[in-house]
């Protein structure tokens, strides 16, 4: 499995919607407008060379060559989600 996939699917068990192309990530317009700018954040944090632009991921795994990334940090971050509540209203 290559870099872009085990991001691909950290980000979708974090609850983002996103969408793995051959050569980026596609974060789709369903997530939070603010969301991209999180995910920035948390890139810079975990010191994953992504570059974004508008609303496609790339992850430049060039640069990944000796690093390891554990992906399954980005699953257990403390940051907030977005997502339905219990009685299917969005949270805020």
């Amino acid at each position: 499995m290559n870099q872009l996939t085990m991001l691909s699917e950290a980000l979708h068990k974090r609850g983002f919607l996103v969408t793995k192309n051959d050569d980026h990530i596609y974060f789709q317009k369903g997530n939070h407008p603010k969301d991209i700018h999180l995910l920035k954040e948390v890139f810079e944090k975990l010191s994953i060379p992504v570059t974004i632009q508008d609303r496609k991921i790339h992850l430049s795994e060039e640069k990944l060559v000796n690093q390891t990334i554990d992906y399954g940090t980005i699953v257990w971050l403390p940051i907030q989600s977005h997502g339905i509540a219990e009685d299917n209203t969005t949270r805020e």
